[in-house]
């Protein structure tokens, strides 16, 4: 084969003859002076651009251009062969999009017809992502910014195009119809038998689809834990597969709404056949003119939430928490783009919204969570992306098998080639797992559940109290007199608590200092309950439920905790604890100090109140009665099990704590274990238990900040249990970016985190509160968003759960043990006010995880593309929620 114009960029000279067939007596392509230009631009970038894989352009003619990258990462090889010079014009002002246009407008084709595109956009994907830290460049419109006026006009074109098609409640339905109301037959082609148009879960690559798509189906009935007595709404039902197999399951009443009419066509006809229409009711209805006044007990959508569009997150999911009843359960499947392609993505049109899917915008998983209803709690994440690569390869299989058939429905060659490119290009991004398809379980932050307690009587003959003349101005705040009582009419939460008033600096510390002057009241003894068990958690959950029911009628519960105090002296107050909290931000100096104050109080103290295990974080349980060491083991045979652990892996632990999870990894796997630490005390501990167990081969403390872990040694696995509420929200990105660069291309990090909701977040971070002020200075509970939106741009979430429901009998086991051993604890030289003072902490933080107002993750990160790390791409992560027995 003759080269008469061939670049080699970056592997040196690429045979071509096993992929390519040289033409007989080819005819040179004739190309104009800007075509000429244009080819010149594309073969200029490709040499610069292509790092890995391998791309051969074949001209009809003679003209050969390889591009072969050194980097083994991307082994895939693919041979365009160029029909219409027109293809590099296109290409070069219109990028990504001039691509498509090429493609279907038959400019080029493939020689492997099976794989020659699914590989190339594969490739393009690979190596964007290998020269993103290098620069910017593929970071714009896809694969670079189309160059000249031409590229200008396309780029505005289309850029006005996407701004006429938001969806708006008239141009949502006609985005809809462009693509649903195409044709049931043309769907049906090459759909399965239940005609779902989303992911399905397989359990092996021989799988058939509709069996795989069932148990995608049975996977969001379970998660939304439907029984026979809930009304469900399903917002965009599709053609009414999930409805069906819901009520013939478990007998409830389904409605689902859509917005193209030939959906509701096909899903009545099949509702009738099945003689389920006393249970099932489909309507014409978008999600915002759903009425307020009806609530559902299950709320489901699936790959519905693409529709909605950037602009209307907020008020879509502001409809579904109106419509959830207060003990209700929403579940969502939607594809997601990475975060820090979020922006970029949404504010320019791509292929799949300029041919495919009008007005569609892929959220990505932190923009989702920032715009979550704030009375929602996110239970479940899972990422179940990695099944849909499968799927797509199924629908274009169907879908070129009945070629034929759908061209007898009246659609064209270019409406094939279309759809061909449509199934490729999502799939090589679901593929590379560049796109995500995650299921999300949300619940009702609702129903604050308490058991009536009897009246108390007020003590008989009452000494009266003498305050002062400011103190009684406090006091009139509260109404005054010797018994105040406050009892609301909503019944949603009935606990009762009862304080005895010992000082009258009560009311002057609660009126100027707010919640911390409840805090220290109660510390200093200023007050105690008649109920020496659940009196003090009782006021804070009740504190909190008001909070919760007032937050929409005023700002007031919004202002540090409960109101803004009052005066100069409150001002002042702020003031202090606010320089205070600034004074103790996370550097690598002030960190250790931080660190120090709570954790190197003495490995005594804490063995008073912890388990064997010494474990100071959430437990999992399974029963109310079950002992905190086997809840506790749970716990760590959960995290064992999401990283995946093997005798081959070196582990890293971020926090390593008293060693417990070291020493059960190793244990257990036979891996090699490092672990870091900032508390004297902890290391100690930790090295003497390691050197009792005789494991020092294996495990390794250390004094070490995250940010002094070395760059150059890799990890295969990291975890980091309730580790990063150290870290602080100015340090959040430095602690990913350190930990994406300590974990190998096919690691995998585990990380477990008590959170905050994320409407309080930025109010909460910005003021000190109990915990910060007493308990672990420098601290700060992260939303979850502020996790995910802070991940490193190389890490994708695979799974996310949320275990917060069982922290709040871990506090109470807490509670009990440290109280039961109060005299122990003093002998140790700690004083009342110090029992008082971690009374107080174990009972305010009870009452957030018991009433849903604090949550605990447990999330698994992986690279982009790292399929290895998972093994059986099938198997599904454990969970909390399950009955598996752990060991």
């Amino acid at each position: 084969m003759k080269y008469q114009i061939h670049f080699v960029p970056k592997a040196g000279m690429a045979a071509s003859q096993d992929l390519v067939t040289p033409l007989s007596k080819p005819k040179q392509m004739e190309l104009s002076l800007t075509e000429k230009g244009a080819r010149s631009f594309f073969t200029r970038f490709l040499r610069q651009f292509i790092s890995t894989g391998s791309i051969t352009i074949l001209e009809e003619g003679e003209t050969v251009f390889t591009f072969e990258g050194n980097d083994s990462i991307c082994r895939l090889k693919t041979v365009l062969e160029i029909h219409s010079p027109q293809f590099y014009w296109k290409v070069m002002t219109q990028a990504d999009l001039g691509l498509a246009d090429a493609y279907i407008n038959g400019d080029f084709s493939f020689v492997d017809k099976e794989t020659g595109l699914l590989n190339l956009i594969t490739i393009l994907i690979a190596n964007r992502e290998l020269n993103s830290e290098k620069s910017n460049l593929a970071k714009k419109r896809g694969l670079w910014i189309p160059m000249f006026l031409r590229a200008g006009l396309a780029s505005a074109n289309y850029f006005l195009k996407l701004v006429f098609k938001q969806n708006t409640l008239t141009q949502a339905r006609r985005n809809i119809s462009r693509h649903y109301d195409l044709s049931n037959e043309l769907f049906a082609l090459f759909l399965d038998d239940t005609m779902s148009y989303s992911a399905a879960v397989f359990k092996s690559d021989d799988e058939d689809l509709k069996t795989a798509q069932m148990r995608k189906v049975h996977l969001l009935i379970d998660k939304a834990r439907i029984e026979k007595n809930h009304e469900v709404l399903e917002i965009g039902f599709g053609w009414g597969t999930l409805a069906m197999e819901v009520v013939r399951r478990t007998g409830c009443k389904y409605t689902g709404i859509t917005l193209s009419s030939e959906q509701l066509k096909y899903a009545e006809a099949k509702v009738k056949e099945a003689g389920l229409e006393d249970r099932i009711t489909f309507k014409i209805c978008d999600y915002r003119q759903l009425s307020g006044a009806k609530k559902y007990d299950r709320i489901i959508t699936c790959e519905m939430m693409e529709h909605v569009g950037h602009e209307f997150m907020e008020t879509f999911f502001s409809h579904c928490d109106a419509a959830l009843a207060d003990d209700g359960v929403i579940v969502h499947q939607f594809i997601t783009i990475p975060e820090q392609r979020y922006n970029e993505y949404r504010l320019n049109s791509d292929f799949v919204k300029e041919y495919i899917f009008p007005g569609g915008c892929l959220p990505s998983l932190a923009r989702v969570v920032s715009a979550m209803a704030s009375s929602s709690n996110i239970e479940n994440v899972e990422n179940i992306g990695n099944q849909y690569y499968q799927t797509l390869r199924c629908w274009r299989k169907n879908f070129l098998g009945n070629k034929r058939q759908i061209m007898d429905l009246g659609f064209d060659d270019k409406f094939i080639r279309t759809w061909e490119y449509y199934f490729d290009y999502s799939a090589a991004g679901l593929k590379t797992l560049t796109l995500g398809d995650y299921q999300i379980g949300m619940a009702a932050a609702q129903g604050l559940l308490g058991k009536d307690k009897d009246m108390v009587t007020p003590p008989s003959k009452p000494k009266r109290m003498e305050p002062s003349l400011t103190e009684k101005g406090a006091r009139i705040l509260e109404e005054g007199e010797t018994v105040l009582t406050f009892e609301g009419n909503d019944s949603r939460c009935r606990l009762k608590s009862v304080l005895e008033i010992h000082s009258p600096q009560f009311y002057w510390k609660v009126m100027t200092q707010a919640d911390l002057g409840l805090a220290d009241a109660y510390t200093n003894g200023d007050f105690s309950f008649v109920d020496k068990e659940t009196g003090l958690l009782n006021l804070i959950m009740i504190l909190i439920a008001n909070r919760e029911m007032n937050s929409q009628k005023s700002n007031l519960a919004k202002k540090r905790g409960w109101w803004t105090p009052m005066f100069l002296s409150a001002g002042l107050a702020s003031t202090k604890y606010f320089m205070k909290h600034a004074f103790r931000q996370n550097t690598l100096t002030q960190t250790r100090r931080n660190i120090s104050r709570h954790y190197d109080l003495s490995n005594e103290l804490f063995a008073l109140f912890l388990d064997d295990t010494m474990s100071y974080s959430s437990a999992v349980f399974k029963s109310d009665d079950e002992d905190l060491m086997t809840a506790q083991m749970r716990k760590i045979s959960l995290l064992i099990d999401k990283a995946r652990v093997e005798k081959k892996h070196e582990v890293l632990e971020i926090g390593c704590g008293w060693g417990t999870l070291a020493i059960e990894v190793v244990r257990r796997t036979g891996c090699k274990y490092t672990g870091i630490t900032l508390s004297i005390e902890q290391l100690k501990y930790a090295q003497a238990k390691v050197k009792e167990a005789g494991l020092e081969d294996n495990i390794k403390f250390e004094l070490c900040d995250y940010r002094q872990l070395s760059d150059a040694h890799k990890y295969d696995r990291i975890i980091s249990c309730e580790m990063i509420e150290h870290v602080g929200h100015e340090f959040m990105e430095t602690f990913f970016s350190h930990c994406e660069a300590a974990l190998a291309e096919d690691g995998i990090f585990v990380l477990q985190f008590i959170s905050i909701p994320e409407e309080r977040y930025n109010e909460y971070r910005l003021n000190s509160d109990f915990i910060k002020e007493y308990i672990f200075p420098g601290g700060c509970l992260p939303s979850l968003a502020r996790v995910t939106s802070a991940m490193a741009s190389s890490s994708n979430i695979e799974n996310v759960e949320n275990i917060g429901i069982h922290y709040y009998q871990t506090l109470r086991c807490w509670r009990k043990n440290f109280l039961e051993n109060k005299m122990q604890i003093m002998a140790l030289g700690f004083d009342d006010q110090f029992i008082r003072t971690w009374e107080y902490y174990f009972d305010y933080c009870a009452g957030g995880f018991k009433t849903l107002t604090l949550g605990d993750y447990q999330i698994v990160f992986s690279r982009p593309g790292n399929t290895a790390a998972f093994g059986n791409p099938f198997q599904s992560f454990p969970s909390a929620l399950t009955k598996q027995e752990y060991r």
